[in-house]
């Protein structure tokens, strides 16, 4: 299960894919749009995975990919808010009890509680959202994200449970490797500085002006260089948990749904 999701962003020559995804994920803090076809795109690995495709889809139909991505943003809010408005209906029904009673509030840690209960219902969404964008995807109709019946059965199988556990040892693999290319970055940028300040100043012992001007240029490009592991890393975890993911929901899923993709495969 593991392996399988993590050499799936590079069979068949995928690397190509990362690549584009890489850089449209990088960029889209720039243009913005950029982020809808990622998003798009990440349906699109949840629908060809849970159809048992062993290669990842291709960056194509980019206008499909658009609005994929803007429809799976409106799942994604709709299930991300769920724990933000229970947390916030708690809190402002707290401050209104504590108003009317002076301040006295019967519960101890109320605000802990809510917070705790506000954690756990994140995590059920991180849980239920790829389930949600795959029955979606399956359906190709926008409420099929929101069939919760079908989507909780999905998410209490044994195999997404575990395909769930396995998704989070990735992502502690993918920020190791993001937190080890990030250190080989920066090493490289402080030594080519410290040569570039001696090649521009002439002299081992530049003036201050000069020695802050370079230290800015060296913090702006190691911001870049950041961003730019962290996007092409962050696409190739998102392409090994998704696969994983859609592959272990869809059974779970074709049991429950009116899915003709799935019952025809």
């Amino acid at each position: 299960m593991l392996r399988d999701a993590l050499s799936y962003p590079r069979r068949d020559n995928s690397w190509r894919t990362v690549v584009i995804g890489g850089l449209l994920t990088f960029f889209w803090w720039i243009f913005f749009v950029p982020i809808f076809i990622v998003s798009g795109y990440s349906v699109h690995v949840l629908r060809s995975s849970a159809l048992g495709e062993a290669e990842a889809p291709r960056f194509d139909d980019w206008g499909h990919l658009l609005v994929d991505g803007l429809k799976a943003f409106v799942i994604y809010f709709a299930y991300g808010s769920v724990p933000f408005l229970i947390a916030f209906v708690a809190l402002s029904g707290t401050m209104f009890e504590g108003g009317v009673n002076g301040g006295a509030v019967a519960i101890v840690d109320l605000p802990q509680l809510i917070a705790l209960v506000s954690g756990v219902l994140i995590i059920t969404m991180a849980a239920l959202i790829p389930i949600a964008l795959t029955n979606f995807a399956l359906e190709d109709r926008l409420g099929a994200a929101f069939e919760f019946r079908t989507i909780v059965n999905a998410a209490t199988t044994g195999d997404y449970i575990k395909a769930v556990l396995s998704s989070i040892l990735i992502g502690v693999l993918g920020s190791v490797v993001f937190l080890i290319g990030v250190s080989i970055y920066t090493t490289i940028s402080t030594e080519g500085y410290w040569l570039l300040l001696e090649i521009i100043t002439g002299t081992p012992d530049p003036t201050p002006d000069r020695i802050s001007t370079l230290e800015f240029v060296l913090a702006v490009i190691d911001y870049v260089g950041m961003a730019v592991v962290a996007s092409f890393v962050g696409l190739y975890v998102l392409m090994a948990i998704y696969h994983l993911l859609g592959q272990e929901c869809a059974t779970a899923l074709v049991d429950d749904s009116s899915s003709s993709l799935l019952k025809s495969s």
